[in-house]
């Protein structure tokens, strides 16, 4: 059988998506490949076709995403019960280490959102400065509010007169990537602020 309703909405509808993508293309391989994928044959499965992906050159989000997507779709099926699955991944984390991602430099930043700008975009280039300066996430931006900012507390030792951003504020019942409310984020390069 299928996914409940409840059980798809365990996972946001972009992560959905994504896990369909993944999903088809290690359906694809099992076809080509001649393969029966059955609940018994998931574990043999998926640890081939991550041999397969890294071989490829696949990233190990890319590793790691495809094994979720995978098991998403057999509800009976859990990580901790497939042993190989997890010593590959294990595997491929040594063989592949994740690799972090450089920030785009000021001048890129600065140079679109004063395009932005001067396309009247005021609050989308807000958003562009405010993801560069204060390395938020793009639906955590998008979730902002006003009275996310709070000014300096006045008084302050110089040098700790700092704006900061909270995300996901517990108030809203919101939670951020990571699953934690009312996260602050110091913005330590106030000046354009104004």
């Amino acid at each position: 059988g299928g996914l409940s309703v409840a059980e798809e909405r365990t996972v946001s509808a972009p992560v959905l998506k994504q896990y369909e993508l993944f999903k088809r293309r290690f359906d694809a391989w099992l076809s080509d490949n001649a393969r029966v994928h059955t609940l018994a044959s998931a574990e043999v499965n998926i640890v081939d076709y991550l041999d397969v992906l890294l071989h490829h050159n696949a990233n190990y989000g890319e590793l790691e995403k495809s094994t979720a997507a995978v098991i998403f779709f057999i509800p009976e099926a859990a990580k901790h019960e497939m042993p190989r699955v997890k010593s590959v991944l294990n595997g491929c984390l040594k063989a592949k280490p994740p690799r972090s991602r450089l920030p785009l430099p000021d001048e890129v930043v600065y140079g679109l959102a004063g395009i932005l700008l001067s396309m009247g975009h005021k609050a989308m280039a807000l958003m562009v400065i405010l993801g560069k300066e204060g390395y938020t996430r793009p639906m955590e931006m998008v979730n902002l509010k006003c009275e996310d900012l709070r000014a300096p507390v006045g008084g302050a030792q110089v040098g700790l007169q700092l704006y900061t951003v909270t995300v996901a504020p517990e108030d809203r019942m919101e939670r951020s990537k990571t699953g934690v409310s009312d996260d602050a984020i110091v913005l330590d390069r106030p000046d354009w602020l104004g």
